[in-house]
């Protein structure tokens, strides 16, 4: 049985205003939750990203899917995935 290297992560929890933060360490134990990102232009909150990401020698991105209570898209889960998408780019 091959065993998954451990690495660390990020979830983000895309805001209209602001991105919420929480690193996961690379064993999957604890979460820290970070300074949230104020929000000003996609090209800043990369170059934020890009910082954290080398501090924390982040692997991967996790991005929160805000559904309804029946569990249907709303209009902040669609601008959340098409986020994800150009944050994957």
């Amino acid at each position: 049985m091959v065993k998954p290297h451990p690495c660390s992560v990020l979830s983000l929890d895309i805001g209209k205003k602001r991105i919420g933060i929480a690193g996961c360490d690379p064993l999957g134990i604890s979460i820290t939750h970070l300074p949230a990102i104020f929000r000003k232009s996609f090209e800043e909150d990369l170059n934020k990203f890009m910082q954290i990401c080398s501090c924390r020698k982040i692997e991967g991105l996790v991005i929160g899917n805000p559904l309804d209570k029946q569990g249907k898209e709303t209009s902040q889960s669609i601008r959340c995935k098409k986020y994800g998408v150009k944050l994957a780019k």
